[in-house]
């Protein structure tokens, strides 16, 4: 900690008038008899530092993160916003404790693939002013330290802006960070905060789709809901839905669970011949050009209309009962189906684009599937329900015309069950 020493020599500096101040000379004196002089008109302030002792106001070895991705905000960067902490932080970053240290840092690098999962690139980052370079964006980065209580009973404190700041970044192969900050306060003096860990991001990306799974998925459902229907005048599909949550009386989710959405094109059969199920599909995915044809299923993709993004196609989601759900599409893989006297055994290994594996061994019955192919038009019109409502009426499958899934203007197919 720096400490203002030679209060007689600082005194004799800060002279009542002009004149002293212009012609009062400071001089040191060392062991070797050397004389050092300095005008004390040219001397802000004397200090000293002892040499082997911790100099910083705060050392702090972090135990607690809360950070949050901006996604981009200039041509090739980013906005990370970090909060270190040596106590328990809010959701937002603040510490819920007295006596305790929080450095804030908007740190601005290059974007990460997945706005998800974001990963700060490793370097060294120094304060910046500006936002059209890497580094420490100085205002949006501040220290806070608690230590007193309000009327309230709420921890209390002050903050302090940073004038020099580097922050040494390195991500291991494990998915741990180690991070150094050297930084100086205004008010304060130097400080150093040290952390060794993980760090998950809230996504704030205005721009990103989708949260993705994050683990490879072994997918065991309670059940499953199907529909055989008409898509075209050469192939019919069957829509299925396995589902592993809780449902009420009325077959509407309760709580958290998964389900996964499937997708089968297979032979043109009027009414349904549950043989025609059997066999194993490659996937084809819902883009321009695609050629659709029995023997494959839809792979996933999310698809905008308007103010709503949909998944559709053969996907996997799994959900809070909160509000927070993660898709694993279907981009490669395949799936089996086999008939044994009605009892439909499928077993699936997908990919998501993320590289997530979802696999599902799983038998149904026949009756678990209604046969609507002679109660359809080969084009039927678009109806907007909830994605996760009603499990056996409403709409967990949905898929867009495959036809050409990028024409926003295409209609849009919900396969009921």
């Amino acid at each position: 900690m720096k400490k203002t020493l030679f209060a007689a020599i600082a005194a004799c500096c800060i002279a009542t008038t002009s004149f002293a101040q212009e012609n009062w000379v400071m001089k040191v004196h060392t062991n070797s008899g050397e004389v050092k002089e300095f005008q004390c008109k040219d001397v802000k302030e004397v200090t000293f530092d002892k040499p082997g002792s911790n100099t910083y106001y705060a050392d702090v070895a972090v135990t607690n993160t809360y950070n949050i991705y901006y996604g981009s905000v200039a041509e090739d960067l980013a906005a990370y916003t970090i909060h270190l902490s040596d106590g328990n932080l809010t959701t937002g970053g603040l510490p819920t404790e007295i006596n305790k240290h929080v450095l804030r840092l908007t740190i601005l690098s290059h974007p990460s693939q997945n706005s998800y999962s974001a990963v700060i690139p490793d370097g060294n980052y120094k304060l910046i002013d500006n936002t059209d370079e890497l580094g420490v964006y100085y205002k949006q980065s501040v220290y806070i330290e608690t230590n007193k209580m309000n009327n309230s009973g709420k921890p209390d404190g002050f903050l302090d802006s940073l004038k020099v700041c580097n922050l040494n970044v390195q991500k291991r192969a494990d998915g741990t960070y180690k991070l150094v900050v050297e930084g100086e306060l205004k008010a304060h003096g130097k400080v150093r905060f040290t952390y060794d860990g993980k760090l998950q991001f809230v996504n704030k990306d205005p721009e990103s789709k989708y949260q993705p799974i994050t683990d490879n998925v072994t997918f065991v459902p309670k059940k499953m809901s199907g529909r055989y229907v008409k898509a075209t005048d050469t192939y019919c599909d069957y829509a299925l839905t396995f589902l592993n949550a809780e449902v009420d009386g009325e077959g509407f989710i309760v709580g958290a669970g998964e389900y996964l959405n499937l997708v089968l094109l297979t032979k043109f059969n009027i009414p349904m011949d549950i043989n025609t199920i059997t066999g194993t599909y490659d996937i084809v995915m819902p883009v321009n050009g695609a050629v659709y044809k029995e023997g494959l299923f839809v792979g996933g993709t999310m698809f905008k209309r308007g103010q709503m993004t949909y998944p559709v196609g053969s996907y996997y989601k799994e959900f809070d009962g909160q509000g927070d759900e993660k898709f694993g599409l279907f981009s490669a893989g395949t799936v089996t189906a086999t008939n044994n006297n009605g009892s439909i055994h499928f077993v699936g290994n997908w990919t998501t684009p993320e590289g997530k594996t979802v696999k599902m061994d799983y038998t149904a019955n026949v009756s678990d599937i209604v046969d609507q192919s002679q109660q359809q038009d080969a084009k039927p019109q678009a109806q907007f329900n909830s994605s996760a409502a009603n499990f056996n009426n409403a709409s967990l499958n949905q898929r867009v015309n495959i036809k050409d899934i990028q024409n926003a203007g295409n209609k849009i197919v919900m396969i009921k069950r």
